[in-house]
């Protein structure tokens, strides 16, 4: 007799989706982090396998892994971007050498680059179609190599719009101050600069002369500019199991920096979309104008055609005169002069005056607070010092903030603080 197999039990209706592989019950919530590891590093030494669990197995093999693991986590990273108001495209490209010079290409580090989507990059103005797409446009990127993993927003030289975008907002205070604003509320870690060549280590601090300073330099080097935040290895590996929500709180606030920068039909600072709309009108006009007179048009070449046939010997040609549109001269508007660092500092002190709430007076140095909102909503930070104008400077983990205290509110719990090895941790920078 043949021994019945027993039933297998029914999937649970409720709860996490569990899946088996190799021996590991693997939850959905677990897709989609990054957990970095020493083989993700190792995987870019060129030249050496390294082993993996039960048998060896190649370099190419484990970056595939991580490319993978890269692939999911940044898909979760854009929908937090674009719940934040910036609708981003996750593009992993292929492994390739990043320095133009090389002519064969390596695998010396994997990336992730937020950009706009396909069908919005069609509608960027000054568009080259000879540059790789992948540098005609500003982006937000994750980068890990063997000794660095780091997250940036990048301007290209090469991305026209957004360049021409970014210096039509800094020759205007009111627009330069939104841009202040928004370096202003990126974390003490992230810095600013051009590939390549030193690099201020704050940006939060960074003033629109070295924006300005930094921009010029990266259109004459050709190199691109470069804000934010890189993590050593050994850093990255003592804080693995925190590092993926401090990556993703980074990406969330150079969002808001993307976000004044790049070029938009909303935050057309060049007159692009105006002038295409113009030209267009001018063209409908023009086009329908042409449609209401070909009638007299033809009328009148065939009247001229009768009378010069009707002249002795003589064999003239005479031309319809086709109607010409008058292209009136486009205003010029002047931009108004560089605003100075005085005036600016000015601008932002009397902006932040009056700011001071109720729940300001709760907020003391050594209190465990939690952001409400920003890109650092719903994280719990300790209040590392009082700024006189109404801030606090807020550390969640690695990073340090300043955060707007009428923005903070008393936390009696939260992810505990971890200690950092990273330089001026627990220490305010001048």
């Amino acid at each position: 007799m043949v021994a019945k197999r027993p039933a297998l039990a029914a999937r649970p209706r409720s709860g996490p989706r569990r899946d088996l592989w190799c021996g590991h019950v693997k939850t959905r919530q677990e897709h989609g982090r990054l957990r970095v590891s020493p083989s993700d590093f190792d995987a870019f030494l060129e030249g050496q396998a390294r082993t993996g669990d039960p048998a060896e197995r190649t370099s190419a093999v484990l970056r595939r892994e991580l490319r993978g693991r890269i692939e999911r986590w940044a898909a979760g990273v854009a929908a937090r971007i674009a719940e934040g108001g910036v609708d981003l495209e996750a593009v992993v490209p292929d492994e390739l050498d990043q320095h133009l010079s090389s002519r064969a290409p390596r695998a010396i580090s994997q990336r992730v680059l937020f950009l706009r989507r396909e069908f919005a990059r069609g509608r960027v103005p000054f568009v080259d179609p000879v540059v790789d797409p992948l540098r005609a446009h500003a982006y937000l990127a994750l980068a890990i190599d063997s000794v660095h993993l780091a997250v940036s927003f990048e301007l290209c030289p090469e991305a026209s719009a957004d360049v021409k975008n970014l210096q039509a907002r800094l020759a205007y205070a009111p627009l330069l101050l939104e841009l202040l604003t928004a370096l202003e509320a990126l974390p003490d870690e992230v810095a600013i600069g051009v590939l390549g060549v030193p690099r201020f280590p704050q940006a939060n601090r960074a003033s629109a002369d070295d924006v300005r300073a930094l921009l010029e330099l990266s259109q004459r080097s050709r190199r691109s500019l470069w804000i934010g935040w890189s993590v050593h290895r050994e850093e990255a590996l003592a804080h693995a199991d925190a590092l993926d929500g401090d990556l993703s709180d980074v990406l969330a606030s150079l969002a808001e920096v993307y976000r004044v920068v790049a070029w938009a039909p909303d935050n057309d600072l060049i007159g692009a979309t105006r002038r295409v709309d113009a030209r267009r009108r001018r063209s409908s006009k023009v086009r329908a104008k042409e449609e209401r007179e070909r009638p007299r048009q033809k009328r009148e070449e065939r009247t001229t055609a009768r009378k010069t046939r009707r002249q002795d010997g003589e064999d003239t040609r005479v031309r319809a005169a086709e109607p010409t549109s008058i292209r009136s001269p486009e205003p010029r508007v002047e931009s108004a002069p560089p605003p100075s660092r005085a005036s600016l500092a000015a601008t932002l002190r009397g902006a932040r005056k009056g700011r001071s709430s109720r729940r300001e007076l709760a907020v003391v140095a050594g209190a465990r607070v939690r952001v409400l909102t920003g890109a650092f909503a719903g994280k719990v930070g300790v209040v590392e010092a009082l700024e006189p104008d109404g801030r606090a400077r807020v550390r969640f983990g690695l990073l340090a903030t300043t955060v707007e205290a009428k923005d903070l509110a008393p936390a009696t719990g939260g992810r505990p603080m971890l200690a950092s090895s990273h330089r001026g941790v627990g220490t305010k920078r001048g």
